[in-house]
Formats: C-alpha cells, sequence, structure tokens
C-alpha cells in the first residue's frame, strides 16, 4: 500500500471520528432535554444546529476522501497492472515429532471416546436469551430435526416453554441422555 493511500485513510478515519463526535453532542444535547421533559433552549438549539452542520460538511469530506481513496486504488492497479500469477498448490513444512506425537494423542483420544462414550448424563435444559436484536433460546430436548415440520415443532415447544404453558419435566418426564445410550447409537451406526 502507497504512502499516500494510507494517509489518505488516516485522514479519513480521522474524519469519521470526528463526525461521530458531533452526533453524539447533538444526541446528548436531545438526551438530556427530553430527560427532563422539555424543549432545547435557544442556547441548546444553537449548539445543536452547529453541531448537525458539523456533521453534516464531515459527510461531503468523507464521501470527498473515499472518492480520493477510490482513485488512488485505481492508480495502483493500472501502473502495477494485475498479477498473472496463480496460485496451484501450497506447501507445507512436515510437523515436528512433538507436533506429530500431540496429534496422534488427540486423535487416539477420539476414537477412544467415540469407541467407548464417557460418563456424562445429559437432562432437558432451556435457557432464553435476550439479543439486540431477538429473542434466543437454548434448548436441549431428545428431538431431531429433518425437516420445516419438524423446525415448526422445535419453534412451538420453545414458544410454550417462554409463556410459561408447559415445563420440560412435563414434555420429557425424567428424561436423560447418558453412555449407555451413546454406546447404543454407535452399535447403530
Amino acid at each position: 500500500m502507497s504512502k499516500k493511500l494510507r494517509e489518505l485513510q488516516a485522514r479519513k478515519s480521522a474524519v469519521v471520528t470526528d463526525k461521530a463526535d458531533a452526533l453524539k453532542q447533538a444526541g446528548a444535547l436531545l438526551d438530556q432535554a427530553a430527560a427532563e421533559t422539555r424543549d432545547l433552549s435557544a442556547e441548546e438549539q444553537i449548539a445543536f444546529d452547529s453541531f448537525r452542520a458539523g456533521a453534516t460538511a464531515k459527510s461531503s469530506d468523507i464521501e470527498r476522501l473515499q472518492a480520493q481513496i477510490d482513485i488512488e486504488h485505481e492508480l495502483i492497479v493500472v501502473s502495477n497492472g494485475k498479477s498473472r500469477k496463480k496460485i496451484v498448490s501450497y506447501t507445507c513444512r512436515q510437523p515436528s515429532q512433538e507436533q506429530q506425537t500431540y496429534y496422534d494423542n488427540l486423535r487416539d483420544i477420539r476414537e477412544r471416546i467415540s469407541r467407548d462414550g464417557i460418563d456424562l448424563e445429559v437432562t432437558t435444559s432451556w435457557k432464553r436469551e435476550r439479543l439486540s436484536w431477538a429473542t434466543g433460546v437454548s434448548l436441549v430436548v431428545p428431538l431431531e430435526v429433518r425437516c420445516e415440520t419438524e423446525l415448526a415443532l422445535v419453534a412451538k415447544l420453545a414458544r410454550r416453554l417462554m409463556l410459561g404453558q408447559t415445563t420440560l419435566e412435563v414434555e420429557f418426564p425424567g428424561y436423560r441422555y447418558g453412555k449407555t445410550d451413546w454406546l447404543r447409537e454407535q452399535d447403530l451406526r
């Protein structure tokens, strides 16, 4: 990347930060007036208009800087030309003996756990999580979802749980998934 391009990007970043600061200050004035359930005073209105005008001016500066960055990119591509090299393969060095031993051990552990299982019992559970854009539900139940109809059943169950219309103990009384279940399923595979 050229020095000029880096300078332009740094200037654009600084202007974006300045614009964000101006908008935050304008927002703070509005929030303060709203908290006090009143309109902006004359001085606050002047300050608010000044922050908004500053943010608008910064927007045009950002657009101009972005245009300069785009032009600089084009000049770099035109002056350098496109590379005709194609990557046809990657070469990696052999892992060290220590790494090879580690991965062999890891592979053995995975195979042993898959074959013999582990002493662990999983019970049904659910947890609601509020996200900024939705409500998430983590659900651990003995259901297999292979199509949209089965997915709809899971969604209905989650909804009924959130509304308190049912519990997991009512839906799946005494359910536990343990080592014997795992081993039985391994035999079916």
